[in-house]
């Protein structure tokens, strides 16, 4: 049985839902272990049967607090939870989560082959600890910036070997008519640069859009009453929503971060997108954007008159059509189709 661990974000746990997907559709045994961060069971609810995932509680990042990290994080693989799965278990693939180092302590122990998946265009700090002992390392965008340990054991899955979105329903629609679609997505607790910005930016162009606004769950109200504000009426905040990604392939245009699921689902849908990377997330996100080059419209938050940047790329695919089609063949091709064969020969080999 192939044991995939993940939590995080919903970054790290799509892509192990995919695989999951990808490794039934091919009879081979897995289960999940999700730490229950933000939105994780509605998400996997929606793809893995009950009796295949058990949840963990969420742990605070070691930065917070090193000793119950350690104790619940490292000693949890003892426990009583995870030895009546781990019996079954003949390889491992992590996907990013805070009880990553006792996972891979175990497995090292125990001489378990050991798999990582890294979704970003540079690799994290524990993904780059654990990549030592991979047997291999899957990745989601490019391997340029990987060490050359990590390239000589790579293999491309991208974020999605399998669609896990053709039997879901979307739960939001953007509204029939002429209008310009622009779709407005912070990440999974929303952004605050984002959030109190495109109100006013959005404002301008209010006889020609129509907006849906994922802002987070915390900052629906503010933001519902800045675009009242602004007049705006043809405009839909809500805080989250499950699946995000029939939204982007509904919309003409998508405002973003640069994480790297958000970008995938971006790219597989075909669709322009303004990006403007999180500027305090090492250097990933900006890693991200520059991986799909000129395919996107990168905005740094960080430079001087940023929001003015910000306002020429939005109005520009707005009202250009022709630029918004060539934007989305572009980005599109960025994303290379995954060989399932390929991943499967070099997880099961």
């Amino acid at each position: 049985m192939v044991l995939l661990i993940t939590g995080g974000s919903l970054g790290h746990i799509i892509p192990a839902l995919s695989f999951y997907r990808l490794l039934e559709a091919h009879n081979v045994k897995a289960y999940l272990l999700v730490e229950e961060v933000a939105f994780a069971r509605e998400a996997v609810s929606s793809v893995v049967p009950e009796d295949s995932v058990s949840y963990l509680p969420f742990l605070p990042s070691p930065k917070k607090d090193i000793i119950l990290w350690f104790r619940k994080g490292f000693f949890r693989f003892w426990d009583e939870q995870i030895e009546s799965v781990w019996r079954e278990v003949d390889r491992v693939i992590y996907f990013g989560s805070s009880y990553g180092l006792g996972l891979y302590l175990r497995a090292i122990k125990e001489r378990l082959p050991f798999f990582l998946h890294e979704q970003n265009a540079v690799m994290g700090n524990w993904n780059l600890l654990f990549s030592v002992h991979a047997r291999a390392v899957f990745y989601g965008l490019g391997e340029d910036h990987f060490p050359r340990w990590v390239r000589s054991k790579a293999v491309y899955s991208s974020n999605l070997p399998f669609d896990i979105y053709t039997s879901l329903r979307p739960s939001l629609r953007f509204s029939a008519g002429d209008r310009v679609k622009v779709l407005v997505l912070g990440g999974t607790r929303g952004a605050q640069s984002l959030n109190t910005t495109l109100p006013r930016i959005l404002s301008e162009l209010r006889e020609e859009v129509e907006v849906i606004h994922i802002s987070g769950d915390r900052w629906v109200a503010d933001v519902k009453q800045a675009y009242a504000m602004y007049d705006v009426e043809k405009v839909n905040v809500v805080g989250h929503i499950w699946p995000v990604y029939p939204l982007i392939r509904g919309a003409d245009v998508v405002v973003c971060r640069a994480g790297a699921m958000t970008l995938t689902e971006v790219a597989m849908a075909g669709r322009p997108a303004v990006v403007v990377p999180y500027p305090y997330a090492r250097a990933h996100q900006r890693e991200n954007a520059t991986y799909f080059g000129p395919a996107v419209v990168a905005v740094n938050e960080r430079q001087p008159l940023w929001e003015e940047r910000l306002r020429s790329a939005i109005f520009s695919l707005v009202e250009d059509d022709l630029l918004r089609k060539n934007l989305g063949g572009q980005v599109k091709e960025r994303l290379q189709c995954p060989s399932g064969e390929e991943i499967l020969d070099a997880l099961l080999q």
